[in-house]
């Protein structure tokens, strides 16, 4: 069984490596919602584990939808990105407070229910993040290790 992380102890992706991370990507859009989840596009910002020593494999997604100028929290989700398939993946963070829309989103994101192809895209751009944050977690000679570093510690410290 692999490793759980606390997910406290993730980082955002784009605070982590701000010039290559680019939130224009990160979007899916959400048409004729059949229940109460207005129709619009939503936002994804990643959450990855830092840690080369930890064998997880999931990361976490807060996805907020876009309205006018603001961006509307929608719910935390994780997903294992070695198990693409799996019944229960992705899920809810049950660590998180979610939105009155997060198990509407969540039935978006099932893979009998998305494209195929947007989640072997997602699935492997998680998974050369995930080693990109890793890597640099541990690397003291990566333009990026410093901030990692801050991030983590301050993450971590629960604050």
């Amino acid at each position: 069984m692999k490793k759980k992380h606390k997910s406290h102890s993730l980082i955002s992706f784009s605070r982590a490596f701000p010039s290559i991370a680019n939130p224009n990507l990160n979007v899916i859009t959400v048409q004729d919602s059949t229940h109460r989840m207005p129709s619009g596009s939503c936002a994804i910002y990643e959450s990855y584990c830092p840690s080369f020593r930890c064998e997880c494999h999931e990361v976490k997604v807060d996805i907020y939808l876009l309205v006018e100028k603001r961006h509307d929290f929608v719910a935390s989700v994780l997903f294992r990105y070695d198990e693409i398939f799996s019944k229960d993946n992705p899920h809810l963070d049950s660590t998180e407070e979610q939105s009155q829309f997060a198990k509407e989103i969540l039935l978006l994101l099932k893979p009998d229910i998305v494209e195929l192809s947007f989640l072997t895209n997602h699935r492997n751009m998680f998974r050369r993040r995930s080693h990109l944050m890793k890597k640099v977690g541990y690397d003291k000679k990566h333009p990026a290790y410093e901030t990692l570093q801050e991030l983590w510690h301050y993450t971590s410290s629960g604050k």
